[in-house]
Parts: C-alpha cells; sequence; structure tokens
C-alpha cells in the first residue's frame, strides 16, 4: 500500500477545525476579510489540504488573538519502496511555503517580545524574534529532502512544521506544536503466525525474543512476518497451510 500524507498535530488540547480541500482566500492576499473563522472562541487552527500542499491559519480575528499566524508546506513523495516487514521507506521532498503574521483588530497598541522557531525535520526553515503584534511576511524557505522508513501503522512527523515559541520575559508559557503533514503507513502489523509447544502450552513466536528458521540451502534463514490482513487468503502469507485443496495464510498459534 502507497504511503499516505495526513494532517497532524502534537498537541491533544488545540481545537482544529479541516476547511477541506479548498485553496484559501487569505493566500496571498492576508486582508482580514479572507481569513477564516467560525464564531467559535474555542477553535485554535484551521487547515486544508489541496494536492499536495497544506494550508495552516493559526488564530482569528477575535479579542482572544493580538494576531493571525498562516503557514504553508509542500510535501512531495519522490519515490517509495515497501519493504519484506511492510515498512515503506520514502524520499520526500518538504518545501515550506510561507510564514506570516497579521494583526486582529484586537491587537494591543504594544506587544510583548516572541520568538518563533520553526523546523521541518530539524532542521530551522523560519525564524522571528520580534513583538507579538507585528505583522511579516516570509515566502518560501529552503527545500528539505530526505529519506525515512517508516513502519506499518505508525506515523512519522517528521514532514510536519516543529512551532517554537518562547517569551523570554516570561509575560506567557513557552510552547512547542508540531503540526501539518505528517506521514502513514497503511500497512497491517507484520506478525509471527507460528508457536511453539512448551509445558504443553502452545507458546506463541509473535514476541521480541521469537524466531521462525527455514533450512535452505545449507543455512537456516528466517521467514519473514507476515501481515495479519493475509491469515486465511489464499496463496498469500510467508507461512501457510494447505486448507481446503488450498494454500492459504497461516493464522497466529498460541498465547
Amino acid at each position: 500500500m502507497p504511503i499516505e500524507k495526513r494532517f497532524y498535530i502534537s498537541s491533544s488540547s488545540a481545537v482544529v477545525r479541516n476547511m477541506g480541500n479548498v485553496v484559501p482566500a487569505w493566500s496571498g492576499n492576508y486582508t482580514r476579510s479572507n481569513w477564516w473563522h467560525d464564531g467559535l472562541t474555542a477553535t485554535d487552527y484551521f487547515y486544508s489540504i489541496n494536492n499536495n500542499s497544506l494550508f495552516l491559519q493559526y488564530g482569528q480575528n477575535i479579542s482572544l488573538w493580538a494576531t493571525s499566524k498562516f503557514f504553508g508546506q509542500t510535501v512531495v513523495i519522490e519515490s517509495e519502496t515497501e519493504n519484506a516487514n511492510g515498512s515503506i521507506t520514502a524520499t520526500v521532498s518538504v518545501t515550506p511555503n510561507f510564514f506570516a503574521s497579521r494583526s486582529t483588530a484586537f491587537a494591543a497598541a504594544t506587544g510583548v517580545s516572541v520568538r518563533w522557531t520553526i523546523r521541518v525535520n530539524n532542521v530551522v526553515v523560519y525564524t522571528f524574534n520580534g513583538l507579538t503584534n507585528a505583522e511579516f511576511t516570509n515566502g518560501n524557505a529552503a527545500t528539505q529532502r530526505f529519506t525515512v522508513t517508516v513502519d506499518p501503522q505508525q506515523t512519522y512527523t517528521g514532514t510536519a512544521l516543529t512551532l517554537e515559541v518562547q517569551y523570554p520575559n516570561g509575560e506567557f508559557n513557552n510552547s512547542t506544536v508540531t503540526t501539518g503533514f505528517s506521514l502513514f503507513n497503511p500497512n497491517p502489523i507484520s506478525f509471527r503466525p507460528w508457536g511453539i509447544r512448551k509445558s504443553n502450552i502452545f507458546r506463541t513466536l509473535d514476541q521480541d525474543s521469537g524466531f521462525f528458521n527455514i533450512r535452505k540451502s545449507g543455512t537456516w534463514q528466517e521467514v519473514p512476518k507476515m501481515g495479519f490482513n493475509q491469515q486465511g487468503v489464499a496463496n498469500q502469507g510467508t507461512s501457510r497451510i494447505r486448507k481446503s485443496n488450498t494454500w492459504v495464510g497461516q493464522s497466529k498459534i498460541g498465547s
């Protein structure tokens, strides 16, 4: 199965609103009337995904916010290989498209000192050091290219934007949130289906210390794990049994 790009946010307390697959009106024109809003003071982030690009708005034009911040990124999967254990090795390019700030109608005349540091895969792509009510616009940052291996049913977040906010004078709490495109491997988790009889009980080999080998060409070779979705499926799986005149994927044995 091909790797999937999904929206991700590390904060469990943030309220997020999916705006669909639109290119927002504020993209390239940050006039307040173009900003996303829903009238709910609880909403922190708005986002949309359009093909390979993600658009993110943090904050809205209500009294809780001095500014709204705008982020964008494009993630392209340049190549991917599915490995025998179900993991996927992918080479990706991540381009931070913009990082902008615009004041709300409720911004105070004077702000407080703040530092923003934005990273992709631990590489700094944007910084800002100024006041909370400042307005600025940053365009494309350098494209980051790297290769990563994602295990079955796991999510890799190095493609997302890590937003680090620091208040050097302590007026507010510092925070770090990772949000944006993540990579998800949809392949089912693999397992060893066989077991061994020990003390009159079948014990599964599907554990860290377990192994299942076959003698081949004069050497012992480990039989690769198989996917859970291959159990009982005709002519699938690295371990099979004969059932109703058909070779089918072996189910898990033992506990």
